[in-house]
């Protein structure tokens, strides 16, 4: 308590960074010191104050910075990720949405699995699991990938989601990417000059042991995705790391010719995940839970 004190003394966005955990943070804003704020100093505490020994100003700086720092990765609409929400004027409270996750979780969500697909396993998927599945599960370092194909709404994304779950679960890193979003984000880099910040998340995804590609093949059609993808995937290939995708098409149709009625996408990518494939069918669950 006593290093966190004096780091919140320097600077709040010191403490917004450093390694102190919500609880040490919700404890020291509520350490009582009568009349004079922890902070500031500030002598004309009012009532309510009191009770936590931190002037409004101060706590509301402390605030204000976590939700800075936060939003580069909003998982709650309310306190933007921050874990603080507005309870009127100038007056904060701890938001429900950032009790403590549970390990996988935690892990999950800092994979880049969306918070609504956090949730996804095995248990919750409808009937009994594809052999494929269960031999890739079986052997994941020797299987290296698994393909999951099958029309919009049949639950490839939950399937998958919750074989990378379980991956996390014993032990692995992993990282999960939507391929739209992340061709987007890597032209996106480039365009601003950010080399550093491209050149880490490239990292990411070559070095993670796991990596899901969710929706490829609806990413933009460009020399860009083709090259990024296939580098990627062939990186990947070439150091034995797992790699699972799901797609709305077979791993034929993916990289087809056009002209053939396919897509036409980079062969490299039909190449190197050429193993296990799993076509999901059934009914739109989409359309069946509306």
């Amino acid at each position: 308590m006593e290093k966190l004190s004096k780091l919140m003394a320097q600077t709040l966005p010191a403490v917004v960074a450093s390694s102190a955990t919500g609880e040490e943070i919700d404890r020291w804003l509520s350490e009582p010191t009568e009349a004079v704020c922890g902070i500031c100093g500030c002598q004309a505490l009012r009532r309510f104050e009191r009770f936590n020994g931190r002037c409004e100003r101060c706590r509301t700086g402390y605030v204000l910075a976590a939700r800075k720092e936060a939003t580069a990765d909003p998982l709650c609409g309310t306190c933007e990720g921050s874990g603080w929400k507005t309870t009127g004027g100038d007056r904060w409270a701890r938001c429900g949405c950032r009790r403590p996750a549970d390990p996988v979780t935690d892990a999950l969500l800092r994979a880049g699995v969306p918070a609504e697909y956090a949730a996804f396993d095995l248990h919750g998927w409808r009937g009994e699991l594809p052999a494929a599945v269960m031999a890739f599960l079986a052997e994941p370092a020797a299987q290296r990938s698994i393909y999951v194909h099958g029309s919009p709404g049949r639950g490839k994304t939950h399937l998958t989601t919750a074989i990378f779950r379980r991956l996390i679960t014993e032990g692995l890193s992993g990282q999960w990417r939507d391929c739209p979003t992340l061709v987007q984000a890597a032209r996106g880099m480039l365009r601003r000059g950010a080399d550093e910040e491209y050149d880490a998340e490239v990292f990411r995804l070559q070095t993670a042991d796991v990596l899901l590609l969710d929706d490829l093949g609806s990413e933009l059609d460009s020399e860009f995705s083709r090259d990024y993808l296939g580098t990627l995937i062939r990186s990947r290939h070439a150091e034995q790391r797992i790699v699972i995708a799901n797609s709305n098409r077979s791993l034929a149709a993916l990289v087809a010719p056009k002209e053939d009625g396919g897509l036409g996408r980079d062969p490299a990518i039909g190449s190197r995940l050429r193993g296990l494939a799993v076509e999901v069918g059934g009914s739109d669950q989409r359309t069946r839970r509306h």
